[in-house]
């Protein structure tokens, strides 16, 4: 969002554009809307803080907004967003995107910080250039391009009126020798002239709006796979039925025996299980995280511990047992921690 009529006169005053090409401006707007579908260009014309209205109206709109995850405001190079930010600190979708040095109201702020270099300049529109000494700016509408004259030659005074400058003398031809018939004259070589060399083209979304094949420039983060959600299954009695486990793997179920004898106490099964542990007094040993496989065989140790809401149990992360894994022919028969399940159905419906 801004003003193009107020940025193109800022931008062509301090040489960043040409003078001669006014719509730069516009036709980088017009390759910027292009590039991506979402993206837009808003003129919002001429006026004092119109740009910051609207900018300040769609922020409070997006961190409303429960869908939008991540809100980065470009504005830290003015001291009047610091005022505006301060009602939203703690915020955690909020970040700041740093161009320039951030204004110095801007420290206190604890938003995370993100900046695209490739995309946005990091130093401050030059201010307008001074003009040399002695120079005097030609009247408005006049073309102020250098200029060159021959030196001039004034004869003396005739009749109080001055001569006009006289012409620069010029060499007098020399005479060329005839040309016999027997041999035609050389045709003079051709002078070589050497071009500037033109510089080579740049990506930015001008040149895109001035070609016709669009141009792809890719800015955005790569987004992490989303988590997988916590879940449980049922049977068709709406029982709950642990999720099958793979094999435990011999020297993992050692491992933990070994961990156990050395450190004196079990390990705790919340705290390697799940990521955390609630109890400010555990009693269970925490230590360095598991291998994926010792953390396998874990899961079968604590499947043996029967859960207090058996079959009926609705907590999604809960790492007891709820069922016996063989109801049909357990081994252990009467003596079994899970004798009241046996004889349950633990066919998920999955």
């Amino acid at each position: 969002m801004l003003s193009v009529e107020g940025l193109s006169k800022a931008l062509n005053s301090s040489g960043v554009l040409a003078p001669p090409d006014y719509a730069a401006l516009t036709k980088f707007g017009r390759g910027f809307c292009r590039a991506q579908p979402l993206f837009s260009f808003t003129d919002v014309g001429y006026g004092k803080e119109q740009a910051d209205h609207k900018v300040r109206k769609l922020f409070e709109v997006m961190e409303k907004n429960i869908q939008c995850r991540c809100l980065i405001l470009g504005g830290c190079h003015d001291n009047g967003y610091a005022t505006f930010l301060e009602s939203f600190r703690g915020n955690t979708k909020i970040g700041l995107l740093e161009t320039t040095p951030p204004a110095a109201d801007f420290r206190k702020f604890t938003f995370k910080r993100v900046a695209f270099p490739s995309v946005f300049r990091s130093e401050p529109i030059p201010s307008k250039p001074n003009a040399p000494p002695g120079f005097q700016a030609a009247p408005p509408g006049l073309y102020q391009g250098p200029m060159s004259f021959p030196p001039q030659v004034l004869s003396p005074i005739t009749n109080g009126i001055s001569s006009l400058p006289s012409p620069p003398a010029t060499a007098t031809p020399k005479p060329t020798p005839p040309v016999t018939a027997s041999r035609k004259p050389t045709p003079p070589a051709p002078l070589a002239t050497s071009r500037p060399e033109a510089p080579p083209p740049t990506s930015s979304y001008a040149n895109v709006g001035r070609s016709a094949a669009p141009i792809t420039i890719n800015i955005a983060s790569h987004k992490k796979p989303a988590a997988t959600r916590p879940f449980y299954q049922l049977n068709r009695r709406d029982e709950r039925v642990d999720v099958p486990l793979p094999k435990a793997d011999p020297n993992a179920v050692q491992s933990l025996e070994d961990r156990r004898q050395i450190n004196g106490v079990n390990l705790c099964n919340r705290y390697h299980l799940t990521g955390i542990c609630k109890s400010p007094n555990c009693n269970f040993h925490h230590g360095e995280r598991l291998s994926s496989a010792e953390l396998n065989a874990l899961r079968h140790k604590t499947r043996n511990l029967v859960c207090s809401s058996g079959h009926y149990c609705t907590e999604a992360t809960c790492i007891l047992g709820h069922h016996c894994s063989n109801p049909g022919s357990c081994f252990f028969g009467d003596d079994c921690r899970f004798y009241e399940m046996h004889g349950m159905d633990i066919v998920s419906l999955v």
